[in-house]
């Protein structure tokens, strides 16, 4: 669901012109995570941003532009695909790539479309349902002055800012199928084993704090 409303004209004809917009957004996504039966994928926002024109005089003009913006955006699918075969280790590879004790390995010879996966994002085990995703305030204003002297013009921008940005980054994800080890395949005869990453999830927020810029040119 999306939607959008905006108004704009004059506040003083000839004079002054403003506009304002706002729009809001929800999308539950695509699909369903096998763990905790809640949908994963989507996001949800709204923005608004206003305009301001002031036309000072036929030679200097003066727009202010303001917006503000809060999205939230959950886990992102993901699916492991579980191992189809066990495929012995060349001997060549024991005591030199891999440990003597280990002789075979589980291996994934073809990858089923995507279609036929299913979404294995690990739940949350303080609250069973999913992890959170991301939230992100973004708020920015411009000031644009413009001015014509003839054969001369020139142009002043100046741009102030502030975000701020609240992940929860989720480094590894579910499966149905603990061995120690991935296997990704690769075209006979090569196998590439890669251990198990149990990364555990982690908070990553940050703040830019409030940026100022400005040019100015003719």
């Amino acid at each position: 669901m999306e939607l959008k409303a905006g108004l704009s004209g004059p506040l003083i004809p000839g004079v002054l012109f403003g506009g304002l917009n706002a729009a809001t957004w929800n999308n539950d996504g695509f699909y369903d995570n096998s763990y905790t039966g809640n949908d994963t994928g989507g996001a949800e926002g709204s923005g608004v941003s206003g305009d301001l024109l002031w036309n000072i005089t036929d030679a200097f003009t003066a727009r202010v532009r303001a917006e503000y913006t809060n999205d939230e955006f959950s886990q992102s699918p993901y699916s492991a695909v579980a191992p189809t075969e066990t495929v012995m280790v060349p001997a060549s590879a024991l005591g030199t790539v891999i440990s003597p004790a280990v002789t075979s390995v589980l291996a994934v010879r073809s990858i089923p479309d995507g279609d036929d996966l299913q979404v294995t994002n690990w739940a949350n085990p303080r609250t069973g349902g999913d992890y959170p995703g991301a939230d992100r305030e973004v708020a920015r204003a411009t000031l644009t002055l413009d001015y014509d002297f003839g054969p001369v013009a020139l142009k002043s921008l100046t741009h102030v800012d502030n975000a701020f940005d609240d992940d929860t980054v989720k480094s590894t994800f579910g499966n149905t199928y603990n061995s120690g080890i991935r296997v990704v395949p690769f075209p006979p005869p090569f196998t590439f084993v890669l251990p198990l990453n149990q990364t555990p999830i982690k908070p990553d927020e940050r703040s830019y704090g409030v940026r100022v810029g400005y040019r100015f040119g003719g």
